[in-house]
């Protein structure tokens, strides 16, 4: 494991200087995830602790911080690792490492070392990585004896820097020792001045990454001559930051050598000057040099005037360069001109911490074509009282004595267009200091991240138009308190939001119980971030619309309680409430936790660092909480505040805290339970009577919404029905009705719907009989034996009842064919017999009693039209 995980670094470290075609626009990048690999490969195995002198795992043997004064010989001979990083070991004796000749890490940072022996790594052949920082290893002679490298002929890391300590004329490169290191990629030393990196330096044909740097070791290279770097010309990395070069001594053609560079960072030497500076990167461009990556921050005192960068420095930048820094050197001002002159394959550009003032080459960024990356962010520093007056330059070639006018047109609406290609803008800590009113930018821009954090924005109006694939916004501590709901309406595909150290209370407080939904249009949102705002209360509403949000950041806040609605967050996954005054949860948020807790992806809840309120009316919040899967069982840095406000840290998960309450609070815990259960049933039972007493008019209500919803043809909305009459019988009389009722109706110039003709079919039987009825002037029961038995009879009687109850009209006729008694009638039936029109069939003979029938069938037809 060890080994893979130094191959990984390897590669990462020398990735731009073993292939032509590496681009450098994650220079920094892998520069950052290089040095945090290195820290990992050994600064981990550092703060190891043990009682005993080394813990070895496997094939690593951790030896850090053990007061050792020699090197081991008592360990595994077979580890490959051995990292002895802060101990008290001076020498090296020869053939010392003999007894563990698999080793292929070895790490002997900050220990007291401060001469080496000729065979002090004999037996070391498979060694790839060897740290020597920080030890007494100064560059003189006899310090690194000739052949004590030899023997590492797999070695492709090394670290020899801090060894140095001041500058000294003895001082010399040690060449002649390095130079039996061909295999070597990366060397990592001390820089001194007014020295030359000797013959030997030919000899490593694979060295391709040079550090001198001195954030990491003593480096002073205050004197340089044209041939310091001479016999390095195999390099494609360098690495001379901080080392307190001069423009004085400083040749323009210092870097001529180094045919194959591609990676230069010289940042943090700001006695070089802009002008020096220019010269240097004109004699690169004209040597054809396929520099891609160059880091020059603060190559300019911090003290100097402001300056107006013109296309003279556009000019120099050698014409493959895709990753440029240029931060902290007093830029103010940039001509239009300047981005026509860039090279053409810049990805990543960062100018924060410079002083630009707005203008109308901002109107110019869409000519870098090829720019991904946008950083005009800063840093926060405080410079010291200078022992010397400031060290200032006149910068003539770009420093202006008439400040240009900005070139901008007052009446001229600004909408800013940016390159296609452009990903990410980064403007914090940029000293901004704007209300952020409206904002357009081509909508056609792939902008996906923007941050404009640590600057002064107190209000956000908006809208901003035009970012439609921005998917990360960080408006981080820029003070703002108060936020117009336009200023989201147009981020329709964002999904992080870092509100993080604002001062929002007051805006939330005073529309707490309002309709305050700030961010209802970002429904694609999946984390929002509104920690240490100082919040004390949230309207119930303020997260409507955030359906997809699967991160919520509330910690650090001052909220008493937790009220605000979180039902509709069915993919949250994280809920931080830690450092807030929270005591307990609402049991709707209870509730929609363990909904959350059932699924596949569950949900984590932090309560951490808020003092929770352990008394006998919060008990079942805290046994509910112990029991949920949502809260991390160890709670680790939970607290407990008591009837008395007494905070406490719980250190046993609250096994005692429930304990004690369990046996306090059994009576309050038994009446709650009564009370509840029976307030339960009564709803129950009050729900359950309204719902039978009222079950007809639901059914018709519901049948009529549903009829509503399919209507095809509905003449009454015209003013006519479309039937005379909708006739209800029993299957059984089918016969009767269609000889009959339908015969005599008809022929008195009515019309009649019967079921089993004009049913339209493949609909609802419930919907057809509510149609039916609202559609008829008059519903005629068939009443019969058959028809109180039959249960579709019964709805069509019942439904017909509704009719007459919502609309007013009398809707019920009843034909009473044939005797039934009372009791087989039943309350409702005898209740609407008395309730309506009702005719008794006559029972004499037809041919007989012709006049009868005749009377009785007009009769019923008159009733009917009524």
């Amino acid at each position: 494991m060890a080994y893979s995980t130094f191959i990984i670094i390897v590669v990462t470290s020398t990735a731009l200087a073993t292939t032509q075609h590496e681009s450098t626009f994650d220079f920094k990048k892998e520069q950052q995830n290089t040095d945090s690999k290195n820290m990992n490969l050994y600064g981990k195995i550092n703060t190891s602790e043990s009682t005993k002198p080394c813990n070895c795992v496997l094939t690593t043997c951790h030896c850090s911080g053990s007061g050792l004064q020699s090197i081991p010989d008592n360990l595994p001979t077979y580890i490959t690792v051995l990292d002895l990083f802060t101990n008290s070991i001076e020498l090296l004796p020869n053939k010392t490492f003999c007894v563990y000749p698999t080793l292929q890490i070895l790490i002997l940072e900050a220990n007291q070392i401060n001469r080496l022996n000729t065979e002090s790594f004999v037996c070391l052949s498979k060694l790839i990585f060897l740290n020597l920082r920080n030890n007494s290893l100064e560059m003189t002679r006899g310090t690194y004896p000739r052949g004590v490298f030899k023997p590492l002929n797999s070695l492709l890391v090394l670290y020899i820097n801090l060894g140095t300590k001041k500058s000294l004329d003895t001082y010399e490169y040690p060449d002649e020792a390095l130079g039996d290191l061909t295999t070597l990629r990366v060397l990592h030393m001390d820089g001194i001045s007014n020295k030359t990196f000797g013959e030997g330096f030919i000899a490593m044909k694979s060295l391709r990454t040079l550090s001198l740097s001195g954030f990491e070791g003593f480096c002073n290279l205050s004197i340089l001559s044209r041939e310091t770097f001479v016999n390095l010309s195999q390099l494609t990395k360098l690495n001379i930051s901080s080392c307190h070069m001069k423009h004085t001594s400083l040749p323009k053609d210092i870097f001529l050598p180094l045919k194959k560079l591609m990676v230069l960072d010289i940042h943090n030497n700001y006695l070089i000057g802009l002008e020096k500076f220019t010269q240097v990167m004109s004699v690169l461009k004209e040597s054809k040099s396929d520099l891609r990556a160059l880091i020059a921050t603060a190559v300019i005192s911090r003290f100097s005037l402001g300056i107006t960068v013109n296309s003279s420095l556009a000019d120099v930048l050698p014409t493959n360069l895709t990753f440029l820094e240029a931060r902290n050197n007093c830029f103010e001002y940039i001509d239009a001109d300047v981005f026509a002159k860039l090279p053409r394959r810049l990805r990543y550009v960062e100018m924060g911490s410079n002083r630009f003032v707005f203008g109308d080459y901002v109107k110019k960024l869409i000519l870098l074509k090829n720019l991904e990356i946008l950083k005009l962010n800063g840093w926060n520093f405080l410079s010291n009282i200078p022992v010397n007056f400031p060290h200032l330059q006149a910068e003539t070639l770009f420093f202006d004595e008439n400040f240009p006018d900005n070139g901008v047109d007052e009446k001229e609406k600004l909408n800013l267009t940016f390159p296609l290609k452009l990903n990410t803008i980064d403007i914090s800590t940029a000293g901004l200091k704007y209300i952020l009113t409206e904002l357009e930018v081509n909508s056609a821009n792939n902008v996906e991240n923007l941050i404009l954090s640590n600057n002064y924005f107190p209000t956000l109006t908006g809208p901003f138009r035009g970012f439609n694939k921005l998917k990360y916004l960080e408006i981080r501590r820029v003070l703002v308190s108060e936020i117009r709901p336009a200023f989201f309406k147009y981020f329709p595909s964002l999904l992080t939001l870092n509100l993080e150290g604002n001062n929002l209370a007051d805006l939330f407080e005073k529309n707490a119980h309002g309709n305050f939904s700030l961010f209802e249009d970002l429904s694609n949102l999946t984390s929002l971030d509104l920690s240490e705002n100082q919040l004390r209360s949230l309207p119930r509403d303020m997260f409507k619309g955030l359906d997809n949000l699967e991160i919520l950041n509330l910690q650090g806040n001052s909220m008493w309680n937790f009220t605000v609605s979180i039902s509709h967050m069915r993919k949250l996954k994280l809920l931080n409430l830690s450092r807030s005054e929270i005591t307990h949860f609402p049991l709707d948020i209870r509730h929609h936790i363990d909904t959350l807790s059932n699924t596949t992806a569950g949900v984590q809840v932090d309560l951490s660092l808020s003092p929770l309120r352990c008394d006998c009316e919060n008990f079942e919040f805290l046994q509910w909480m112990v029991k949920s899967p949502a809260f991390d069982q160890s709670f680790s840095q939970y607290m407990c505040s008591d009837d008395n406000d007494t905070i406490k840290c719980i250190r046993d998960q609250y096994s005692e805290t429930l304990r004690s309450l369990g046996k306090k609070c059994p009576e309050h815990g038994t009446l709650f339970s009564v009370v509840l259960a029976g307030t339960l049933c009564l709803l129950s039972f009050v729900l359950i009577g309204a719902l039978y007493r009222f079950r007809w008019k639901l059914r018709y209500l519901y049948y009529m919404a549903y009829r509503n919803l399919n209507v095809r043809d509905n003449a009454q909305r015209l003013g006519n029905f479309r039937y005379d009459v909708f006739v209800s019988y029993a299957s059984e009389e089918e016969g009767f009705v269609m000889s009959h009722v339908m015969r005599e109706l008809c022929a008195r110039g009515l019309t009649l719907c019967i079921h089993g003709r004009d049913f339209s079919v493949g609909d609802y039987i419930a919907s057809n009989i509510v149609t039916a009825v609202h559609e008829s002037r008059k519903t005629l029961v068939v009443l019969t034996q058959k028809f109180v038995a039959s249960k579709w009879c019964n709805y069509e009687l019942q439904m017909a009842n509704m009719e007459s109850v919502h609309t007013g009209r009398q809707v019920l006729v009843i034909l009473i064919k044939e005797s039934i008694p009372s009791r087989d009638l039943g309350t409702d039936l005898l209740y609407h017999i008395r309730s309506n029109t009702y005719k008794l069939y006559p029972q004499a003979d037809e041919r007989e009693e012709e006049a009868v029938f005749k009377g009785f069938w007009d009769k019923l037809a008159h009733d009917i039209k009524v």
